[in-house]
């Protein structure tokens, strides 16, 4: 079934964008390939990209002019600022969430995840396994979330990320606007997803529908894994102050004590000070812990 051209879309596709040349016509074939009974937008940020992705949007633009809005970038904003024009100019009553390097594999997609929102008035945000490749697909698929529940919340997510963002679609204006703290942050997906979780639950559909494309130029991916799991800390403490859930503290504790685990196996001696200081600390603040290592010490040896 095939919506009216001009109708007020149903769901908004946010892709944003940034030196995706070769990855973005795929991303934007896959999101117009989605068959549904209602109507849905595309919009696509793209962050002043240096390489043909400009070129490549507008070729899709003009050929699609009643389901593409593009965005064009100045200069380059950043990640955060590129996807808030998206979100802010979102008219539908969905979202889904698609990087330019990224794309979905299942024209059914939309479809099952909105219908499945509609019928579980509880669920804030649905989400689907993905196959995880390499940029030329040369690797072995790995498959997201293999034994995750189905349903899960706000006690979950702020332990650790465990939602892919292609994979995502969510109800819209349950956060009419994204708090300002959030743009100084590392990492966007995974505080939106926390927030969304304060609204409501969130459904795994087990069923892979999207491939996320690991590359080795990414901003995230071409980091040292010493450099993520900092961020991750960074992002639970900026969180935990703000929001105030016990879960942040587990991933505060959890994430320090491998940070420094890793730090004095490769001999940074401050980086190991600091982040056993850190563990401790929420140890201290968190009895639970303390408890649950105790434990674990006093268990017998299998």
């Amino acid at each position: 079934m095939s919506p009216p051209p001009h109708s007020t879309p149903l769901v908004s596709i946010l892709i944003p964008t940034f030196n995706h040349e070769p990855f973005l016509a795929q991303a934007l074939e896959s999101a117009l390939a989605q068959v549904t009974s209602f109507p849905v937008e595309i919009l696509v940020g793209n962050d002043a990209s240096t390489d043909g992705t400009g070129r490549i949007l507008d070729t899709f633009a003009s050929r699609f002019p009643n389901r593409i809005r593009a965005f064009h970038a100045p200069v380059n904003v950043g990640g955060h600022a590129n996807f808030s024009q998206l979100y802010a100019a979102a008219r539908g009553q969905y979202i889904a969430l698609l990087e330019g390097d990224d794309y979905w594999t299942d024209p059914a997609k939309l479809q099952l995840q909105v219908d499945h929102l509609a019928t579980h008035p509880a669920c804030s945000l649905c989400f689907h396994q993905v196959e995880i490749r390499d940029e030329i697909g040369t690797s072995p698929i790995i498959l997201s979330n293999p034994s995750d529940p189905l349903i899960s919340g706000l006690s979950r997510i702020t332990r650790f990320n465990y939602i892919h963002t292609a994979s995502v679609v969510f109800r819209n204006q349950l956060i009419p606007d994204l708090p300002p703290w959030v743009y100084h942050l590392p990492l966007g997906d995974w505080p939106l997803f926390i927030l969304l979780a304060e609204h409501g639950e969130l459904h795994l559909i087990r069923k892979p529908m999207a491939v996320y494309r690991v590359q080795n130029s990414s901003v995230w991916a071409s980091r040292t894994q010493l450099s993520r799991l900092i961020s991750t800390v960074h992002v639970a403490e900026v969180c935990l102050r703000h929001l105030h859930h016990p879960g942040f503290r587990d991933c505060i504790f959890k994430t320090s004590r491998t940070i420094a685990q890793i730090a004095r196996a490769n001999r940074h001696p401050r980086q190991w000070l600091a982040y056993t200081a850190k563990c401790a600390h929420m140890a201290i603040v968190q009895p639970s812990i303390l408890r649950t290592l105790r434990k674990k010490k006093h268990q017998p040896s299998p």
